[in-house]
This record gives structure tokens, C-alpha cells and sequence, in this order.
């Protein structure tokens, strides 16, 4: 178990690598300098400090992983560390379910690399082996937790998609009933 650990640890060190350059390529990507135009500055600004913050975390967790993968698995705080990521990485996906649902299209202001729009679905498993890449090491051959975290999170799973129908209905129109 302890090579799958390894094996994990590297697998999402190059995982974080990729997400860390992707996030550099958002404002390219969604033309934030053109469609945050009607954004105040303030705002607009946070957009690009909490995206180059993000890229920094994602690319501080891959080196970690590149660097003291024996450190990593063989203490507290190192599976404390993995803990965290896989933590970071289930309340990204319980977001992505939250905003889009199981469905929904990501749509990019132009085309970016020949796409037009991203299917939300195709975030799903993205977030799932960032989750499931940084439990291992956690979690490890123990049975009863993983099956404690996989029930804990397909529960999860089903009151955000709850909420997210809520917020659906709550901000679809309302039909105009004629009075009588």
C-alpha cells in the first residue's frame, strides 16, 4: 500500500502542476480583460489576486508532493496535509454541483484553443482525482473509512444538489397567474 501511496502522491503532484498552469491561462481564456469591463476595479482586481493566489496554493501542494513524498506519508502531519487537499478538492466539486448542477456549459466569450464551451460534467471527475488522489495516503487500505467517506460524500453530494435546484427555482421567473 505504501508504493499506491507513493504512486498517489506523484500522480497528484503532476495533477496540481496542470491545474496551477491552467489556472494562469483563466484570463486569457474567459477575455477577463474585455468581459470584466462593466466590473469595478476593486473587483475586477480580486479576480486576478484570488486566481494567481489559487495558481500559488496549487503549485506550492504539487511541489510538496514532488518533494517529501516520505516525509508526506510517513507523519500526522503530512496525511493532515493530504486530509486538507482532499478537503480543498471536495468542497471545489460540492461548488461545481452547487453553481452548475449536473449539467450546465461552461461558455468561453471566444473560442480558446478551438472550444466554444466546456460541458460542467467534464469538471466532475477532474475534481474527483484531485479528492481521491490525496485520500489515499490518508485513508490507505482501511475498508470502513473508505466506505465511512464514500456514504459521507454521496450524501454530500445530494443536499448540494438539493440546494443548487433551490437556487434554480428561486431564480427562474415565477409565472404571472391572471386573476379571475
Amino acid at each position: 500500500m505504501y508504493e499506491m501511496a507513493q504512486t498517489a502522491l506523484l500522480v497528484g503532484a503532476v495533477y496540481h502542476l496542470l491545474f496551477g498552469a491552467f489556472h494562469l491561462v483563466f484570463p486569457f481564456a474567459l477575455r477577463w480583460k474585455e468581459s470584466l469591463t462593466s466590473v469595478d476595479g476593486t473587483n475586477r482586481n480580486l479576480l486576478f489576486v484570488f486566481n494567481l493566489w489559487i495558481a500559488y496554493a496549487i503549485w506550492a501542494w504539487s511541489f510538496l508532493s514532488f518533494a517529501y513524498p516520505d516525509q508526506i506519508l510517513a507523519s500526522a502531519l503530512g496525511r493532515g496535509l493530504c486530509a486538507t487537499i482532499a478537503g480543498v478538492w471536495t468542497f471545489r466539486y460540492l461548488m461545481q454541483i452547487y453553481f452548475m448542477g449536473f449539467g450546465g456549459n461552461y461558455q468561453l466569450p471566444r473560442p480558446f484553443l478551438g472550444l466554444r464551451r466546456i460541458p460542467g460534467p467534464a469538471f466532475v471527475p477532474v475534481f474527483g482525482l484531485g479528492i481521491v488522489t490525496y485520500l489515499i495516503p490518508v485513508l490507505q487500505n482501511d475498508l470502513a473509512k473508505w466506505a465511512a467517506v464514500g456514504f459521507a460524500g454521496a450524501v454530500s453530494m445530494a443536499v448540494t444538489y438539493v440546494f443548487h435546484l433551490r437556487l434554480v427555482n428561486a431564480t427562474r421567473p415565477q409565472p404571472v397567474l391572471a386573476r379571475a
